[in-house]
């Protein structure tokens, strides 16, 4: 496969690919959502961490090598929604 086809079928199926996801595309969107979703509960468990710092880098990771802004604070616990932008650049 070159990498043309090989793009086009690493989209969701909603996007005419064949839904087979790159890890390296997935990696800061499962793991931005997930720190995002389990922040409350992160908080009531050790409420002197700094939870900011665990989610600091992987932000500044977002806004240098992807886009300028991540996704609204209601939407930031949905792995979709910051997965969306990788997608739309790609397809």
């Amino acid at each position: 496969m070159d990498d043309t086809v090989w793009r086009q079928s690493s989209l969701p199926v909603s996007r005419g690919g064949l839904g087979i996801r790159r890890v390296d595309e997935l990696a800061l969107p499962a793991f931005s959502a997930s720190v995002h979703s389990a922040f409350d509960l992160m908080k009531q468990i050790y409420p002197q961490g700094d939870v900011n710092s665990i989610v600091s880098p992987a932000m500044n990771l977002w806004q240098e090598e992807r886009f300028a802004q991540p996704p609204i604070l209601t939407l930031r616990s949905a792995q979709k929604a910051w997965d969306i932008p990788i997608v739309d650049q790609h397809y």
